[in-house]
């Protein structure tokens, strides 16, 4: 569904696309991208309750949490997403 112009924002009229479009361009075009920043995310998240909170019991649940977003990754299927406009 096409937006007319006078729904688009002011920086979307001027310079033709949005501001995230801008600084991300299509990095979350692929599902797998997206999966990667978030197993990053969570894996930091573990290193900073493990060594700053030293909360021990929350582990096995990040853990988990973790290793399913990483089989998600490597489990997804490669695919290009293409625009019905091209």
């Amino acid at each position: 569904m096409a937006t007319s112009n006078s729904e688009k924002s002011w920086w979307a009229r001027t310079f033709g696309r949005s501001v995230i479009s801008m600084l991300v361009g299509t990095f979350f075009e692929k599902k797998a991208n997206a999966a990667s920043i978030v197993a990053i995310i969570l894996v930091l998240s573990i290193c900073y309750v493990i060594v700053v909170k030293e909360k021990f019991e929350y582990m096995s649940f990040l853990l988990n949490i973790v290793f399913v977003v990483i089989g998600y990754y490597f489990g997804a299927k490669q695919e290009n997403v293409t625009n019905a406009d091209e």
